[in-house]
């Protein structure tokens, strides 16, 4: 018998405040869902309010920053090799491509930079288990890009080479080197609103019962209108990071003078502190 390749074991997780508004994302998860069972992923969702010891052991106020600590909590319960992270507006556009693309067996959490702006995504991650805002964006980006002990641990994968990205840049249109396309809301679809999209398929239905089967990309159905060569894509993408490249570094530039700028005053406040200290020393005189 041949040597055999261990299975890593990958789930799938979004993390949801309350089902109020599930609505706006059911067409995101359906194909998540779908795409986990035939690529044999787990598909989890979680609902904090329904679960009593998160919302012990997670108390932030925040949902933003809470359904980050709720992973941590997943990725220590868990017995997972490897967990995908994705907002619930996330869909699979195209489920040919598979998350062990994507894993680098030396990091522990993968990151990736948004293409339109200066963040590293925090909507999506890929974690191993065991206007001042764009300059504070920039700053904390330059800092996981540079930083030397985070460096060895963390990876931010560069615009346009990750997992996921803004489908509304291309107008939706895709090519077979995309496959999650984030911002898929109920109400952004048709909208003359920003990151507003388009369907990209001609129904929204899926079969789940087939989604275990080779039949699986049946429930893709496309509008091959927006089906594009794969270099197409990338022209669109690479002007828009050449433009965004080129403000993050004016940003960057902003904050590093703002840093400066701070750590003078502080210096400047710490001897001024030593110097009124002095002052109010008495002097030692002798008998």
């Amino acid at each position: 018998m041949g040597s055999q390749i261990a299975e890593i074991k990958i789930a799938v997780v979004t993390i949801l405040n309350d089902l109020s508004n599930i609505n706006e994302y059911q067409l995101a998860m359906r194909t998540f869902q779908c795409y986990c069972i035939y690529q044999r992923y787990e598909w989890i969702v979680i609902d904090v309010s329904r679960n009593d010891t998160l919302k012990l052991l997670c108390p932030q106020n925040q949902f933003f920053f809470q359904r980050h600590c709720v992973i941590a909590q997943f990725l220590e319960e868990n017995n997972f090799d490897y967990v995908l992270f994705i907002d619930s507006d996330m869909g699979v556009i195209n489920p040919k491509r598979r998350i062990e693309e994507y894993i680098m067996d030396n990091k522990d959490i993968i990151f990736y930079n948004r293409i339109w702006n200066f963040e590293v995504m925090a909507g999506s991650y890929l974690a191993k288990s065991y206007k001042d805002l764009f300059t504070y964006e920039a700053c904390v980006r330059a800092q996981l890009e540079t930083n030397e002990k985070w460096k060895k641990k963390i990876s931010v994968l560069p615009k346009g080479q990750s997992w996921a990205r803004d489908g509304w840049l291309t107008n939706s249109k895709w090519s077979e080197q995309d496959f999650i396309f984030h911002g898929w809301q109920k109400r952004r679809l048709n909208r003359r609103i920003f990151a507003s999209w388009k369907l990209p398929f001609l129904s929204t239905k899926f079969n789940m019962s087939i989604c275990g089967t080779s039949n699986y990309i049946e429930n893709w159905k496309y509008n091959r209108s927006f089906a594009r060569d794969p270099n197409e894509i990338r022209v669109q993408l690479n002007t828009i990071i050449a433009l965004k490249d080129v403000e993050y570094y004016k940003e960057k530039r902003k904050a590093e003078k703002i840093l400066a700028n701070l750590m003078k005053s502080q210096l400047i406040w710490h001897n001024s502190t030593i110097n009124s200290s002095l002052l109010g020393m008495p002097l030692n005189r002798k008998n």
